[in-house]
Formats: structure tokens, sequence, C-alpha cells
């Protein structure tokens, strides 16, 4: 089996959960040990072992998948990489919310959202609010930017011509992992996809990306 095979097959592998987690995450919310139990090896257990086999195989280093401090493919310094991420990180906010106010426009009836709502795991008041919301928007940020565009453009790369559907493919696999929320969340995820795509296309820095889209959904946690 090839490396680029291995690269591919880790990557299906890995977003599994996330593509299922719609079906079993409306059970498992009615008893929290459980729920917290298959949460904590979906979004941090199992994708932390997916970056180390990739790390350890060699299918994949920190440099190709976006964590490091090169923009543009140059080596600048962490303030020019600080002063981006301050840029990118209010720029998506701003994107998904007017994004996720298109979706309500566009689809005044949700089909397909099912029973369960990350937010409703999250304590009314609290340090445990800010806990729990802090977990949701890391491993969301984190998890998401590394498979979604990270990963994926290790593997379609393959020159300029293939940007195009790089960025269509990220956004749709992006956007699929969120059906449990509705053809709303579907819309909303796959614009903010386009978006994110198209910033780790120009930059190929991953940081900006993985910060900016904690923030968005820590913001949007606590509100």
């Amino acid at each position: 089996m090839s490396k680029y095979t291995k690269l591919v097959a880790l990557f299906v592998i890995g977003i599994v959960p996330f593509e299922l987690n719609g079906i079993w995450n409306p059970l498992l919310s009615k008893n929290l040990n459980s729920y917290w139990i298959v949460e904590l090896i979906s979004w941090l257990i199992f994708p932390t072992c997916m970056y180390l086999i990739g790390n350890n195989l060699g299918l994949f280093n920190n440099k190709e998948i976006g964590f490091h401090s090169n923009i543009f493919d140059k080596h600048y310094n962490v303030i020019l990489l600080f002063i981006i991420t301050a840029i990118v990180s209010p720029f998506l906010y701003l994107c998904y919310i007017n994004f996720d106010r298109l979706a309500l426009t566009v689809f005044p009836t949700n089909w397909g959202v099912v029973s369960f709502d990350y937010p409703n795991m999250i304590p009314e008041k609290g340090i445990g609010k800010l806990l729990v919301a802090l977990y949701f928007a890391l491993t969301a940020g984190f998890v998401e930017e590394f498979y979604y565009r990270g990963m994926l453009y290790k593997i379609i790369n393959r020159g300029r011509e293939s940007t195009v559907y790089y960025i269509l493919i990220s956004s749709i696999i992006f956007s699929s992992v969120h059906w449990e929320g509705g053809v709303r969340k579907l819309l909303a995820t796959f614009l903010f996809g386009i978006v994110c795509a198209s910033i780790y296309r120009f930059l190929k820095n991953l940081w900006p990306l993985a910060i900016g889209h904690t923030l968005t959904v820590y913001i949007l946690y606590m509100r």
C-alpha cells in the first residue's frame, strides 16, 4: 500500500465518528456519562491517535498540514503570524454569523435536523459553562481544521490546477459532517468551509484558521 493510499485511508477512518455522531448523540445525550465517554474518545483520543499515526508513518508532518510559522511558504516571525490570526479570527466569526442568517432565510424550515445540539450539553452557568464551551470550541477548531483543511490539502494538492477541487471537496466534506443540524447547518458550514479552505490555500498555515474557528465556536456557544 502506497503512502498516499495510507493517507487517504487514515483520513476516511478519522472522519467516520464525525459523520456518524449525529446518529448516536441524540441517544447518548440521555445519559451524560455515556455521552462524555464517547465524546472524549471521538473528539480527543481518536484524532490524537490519527495525528500520531500519520506522523509516525511519515504520511505527513506539521509543515505539510499547516502547523508551522510559515506564511505563503515563506518563513516569517511569530509576530506576523499573530497579526494575521488577529485579522482572520473576527473575519471568520462575521462570515459564519452571516452565513447562518442566510441559511435561515433560504430555509425557513430546517429539514433534516435531529434532536441534539451541542450547546444543550453546556451547563447554564458557572465555571462548568466556560470549560465545556472551551472544550467544544477547541476540539471543533483544531480537529476539524486538521482534517478538512490540513490533511485534505495534503491529499488533494497537485499544483494550482487542484485549487478549485480542494476548496470544493473540503467544503462539501466539512459540511457533510454537520448534517445533524439540518439543511441550514449544511449550507452555513459549506459556505464557511469555502472561506476557510480558500484562506488555507492562500496562507498555507493552519494556526489562524484553527484559532479563528475556535473563537467563533466559543463565542457562539457562550451567547
